[in-house]
């Protein structure tokens, strides 16, 4: 019987031989995709690029508006709460006094001393038109002198022949900075007042140095705290009116006016022009630079509480202070806010004017304010500087509204006398305000009656001042129609 089953060696060699065309197929496949993957690679490289091309020429098309010119880019602002105060923010840089001390030092080896006096001559000339063409173009105006700043220590010198333990304490700690530190840290003065320790005015006037000239701001702060504490007063506030109470807390103008020397301000800012028997306070200079340190600004945070604590003096020891006081410290206040450091603290200012009207007389304010504007639009006569004094004044409380409507309308009358001389003759002033603006507004040849070559610069400052002397009252203004009439015709004119 013949066997149906073949020999399992020639089925081993046809296996044998597709196995191998097989792997040889296997391997061609290999090859393939890995070719195919450098393909993909090198196509997604090549798009990725083209994409990046794109993406960089919609951004310059962007910069550029259809007319040609640069966009600018808007900028992220800090949310106002974020913001912190930096005293070093106002660093006095001395690039060109350094600039100008190199080129003295290089000019040595080429010119004679005879033309190195000339060199120098030059120098103050060209300083001089700088400051003046400063003053022509820019609002703000200079309170503090700018470089390096030299500021005395807040030392504590005792005025009394006979000391207490307390006061002995008091003057050793204060001779260093971190025994200031120390003190006000460990609120022992104000545990003594609350133990009924009569404090000094020596060491009020101290305190109030302490607040303004030293450099930690923390212990500053504190020393602030302090003196409220011991300004405060148990029972009635109605004490406040008594001489031993007020005399001895409250803070002397002639300590205000040396923390400003202090900080370097400008001799002429400070004259007071009013009383000319009234003392002045003079420095000894070479004590002051003797406990002196070297500081390159002026601490813009210590600045701050300094304003806001001497209007607090005010408010609440107003009988120890004579009305021209009053309206010298209230001038110095305006004059400071047009300083580019003063600027930056103007909510303490504005708090301080408050302060500071609120405790003139229910009397005689009106006329006090009337004098403060004369005196103020007397110093800043330019009326690019004239429109910002109006910043430091807010309107919500009734004294210093009534302050920023006259500032307002003394500089328009100072307007219409340079453009029509002896007009101010003609301008009743006991008629009410909104008639002093009605005839300032139409008086014949004044600013607001031409028609041709207009200012514009100048039509907004005379409108803004315009605007601060009509004031923020609904109810006056409805009732006045020669408003309406002024508005109309400004419209008009627009």
């Amino acid at each position: 019987m013949t066997s149906r089953f073949r020999k399992p060696v020639k089925r081993s060699r046809r296996l044998l031989q597709k196995d191998d065309d097989s792997t040889e197929t296997h391997i061609t496949n290999i090859e393939d995709l890995v070719k195919k993957k450098k393909i993909k690679v090198e196509r997604e490289k090549t798009l990725k690029s083209l994409f990046q091309e794109l993406e960089q020429e919609r951004i310059n098309q962007e910069e550029y508006d259809i007319y040609g010119y640069k966009e600018l880019q808007p900028v992220e602002l800090k949310p106002i709460e974020d913001i912190v105060f930096d005293d070093d923010y106002l660093l006095e840089s001395d690039a060109e006094d350094v600039e100008e001390n190199e080129i003295k030092e290089a000019a040595k080896g080429y010119l004679q001393p005879e033309e190195q006096e000339n060199l120098e001559h030059v120098f103050q000339r060209t300083k001089e038109a700088d400051e003046v063409r400063k003053m022509e173009t820019d609002w703000k105006r200079p309170f503090f002198r700018s470089g390096m700043k030299y500021i005395r220590q807040p030392c504590l010198i005792s005025r009394e022949s006979t000391c207490g333990q307390k006061e002995i304490h008091l003057s050793e700690l204060s001779s260093t900075s971190e025994g200031r530190s120390f003190l006000f840290a460990s609120g022992c003065m104000k545990d003594w007042y609350n133990s009924a320790w009569k404090c000094s005015h020596y060491i009020y006037q101290w305190l109030f140095e302490v607040v303004a000239l030293e450099p930690d701001k923390t212990t500053a702060r504190n020393a602030l705290s302090t003196l409220l504490v011991l300004w405060s007063l148990p029972g009635d506030r109605i004490q406040s009116d008594y001489p031993e109470i007020f005399k001895q807390r409250y803070i002397k103008l002639e300590t205000f006016k040396s923390i400003l020397s202090a900080y370097h301000a400008l001799p002429t800012e400070l004259i007071e022009n009013i009383h000319a028997d009234i003392p002045s306070y003079n420095h000894n200079m070479d004590e002051i630079m003797d406990s002196c340190h070297q500081s390159r600004h002026i601490p813009l945070s210590q600045l701050g509480l300094m304003i806001k604590a001497f209007g607090f003096s005010i408010r609440l020891w107003r009988n120890a202070y004579m009305p021209w006081e009053i309206r010298y410290t209230i001038r110095i206040l305006l004059q400071l806010s047009l300083d580019k450091t003063g600027h930056l603290i103007i909510q303490e200012i504005q708090t301080s004017i408050d302060n500071c009207l609120s405790a003139l007389k229910e009397t005689s304010w009106e006329i006090d304010v009337k004098n403060i504007a004369n005196d103020i639009c007397d110093i800043v006569t330019s009326t690019k500087q004239q429109v910002h004094l109006l910043d430091a004044i807010k309107t919500i409380y009734d004294r210093s509204h009534h302050l920023r409507r006259v500032i307002g309308i003394t500089c328009l009358e100072r307007c219409l006398e340079r453009d029509v001389p002896g007009s101010i003759d003609n301008i009743p002033t006991d008629q009410g305000l909104i008639k002093q603006i009605a005839a300032i507004f139409d008086y014949p040849g004044g600013f607001f009656k031409k028609r041709n070559s207009i200012d514009y610069e100048e039509s907004w400052i005379r409108i803004a001042m315009l605007d601060a002397a009509i004031g923020t009252d609904d109810s006056e203004i409805r009732c006045e129609k020669v408003l309406k009439e002024i508005y109309n015709l400004i419209q008009g004119q627009n």
